[in-house]
């Protein structure tokens, strides 16, 4: 009893592994010799059932064929990692760059102490001479208006605000006006 006990977990544990199979006539077949994932030894390691048994060479063919395409396999997920990982550092680089050439909470701003832009120092220096001869202008069109309108007796102080409002527009209208007027009378 014992033997035979023995035979039949021996005999489960072939069928179990993979090792031994019938392909309908009782023989052993369709065995590759070297056992997968799914068989009972480790994979890549010769089967223990089937040590010293000559491989069919059309399987040995296969199974070559497989595990190049496994090794293959493997390389092609190795290099789309790197690639994916390549990809990454280029897109924090660029961040970063950008980060770096960003502007500044303040650098919008004309007026601030300090502040040249891009363009240096000479720049800002010759933006404000640029806006303080345009408030000089503004000034000076008013009071000449202001006199014109005193001198001739004539018109309104509203000239005043447009001119002092608009500038040189404002100023070109009144003499505009002025000229289509008649000269008043002494």
């Amino acid at each position: 009893m014992k033997n035979s006990a023995w035979i039949l977990v021996l005999a489960g544990w072939l069928v179990a592994a993979g090792c031994y199979t019938t392909d309908g006539g009782g023989t052993p077949g369709g065995h590759p010799g070297r056992c997968g994932k799914d068989m009972g030894a480790p994979a890549g390691q010769s089967c223990p059932m089937m040590m010293g048994r000559a491989m069919d060479p059309q399987r040995r063919e296969v199974l070559a064929e497989r595990e190049d395409r496994e090794a293959e396999l493997a390389l092609q997920a190795k290099e789309d990692e790197q690639d994916f990982q390549n990809e990454m550092r280029k897109l924090d680089l660029e961040k970063k760059r950008k980060e770096v050439n960003a502007p500044g909470p303040r650098e919008g701003c004309p007026m601030q102490k300090g502040h040249h832009g891009r363009r240096g120092p000479m720049a800002c220096a010759l933006h404000g001479v640029f806006i303080a001869g345009c408030l000089l202008m503004h000034v000076l069109l008013t009071v000449w208006v202001y006199r014109d309108i005193r001198q001739r007796n004539a018109g309104s102080g509203i000239w005043v605000v447009i001119t002092l409002l608009s500038g040189f527009l404002g100023a070109l209208l009144y003499a505009l006006v002025r000229i289509g007027e008649r000269p008043p009378e002494r």
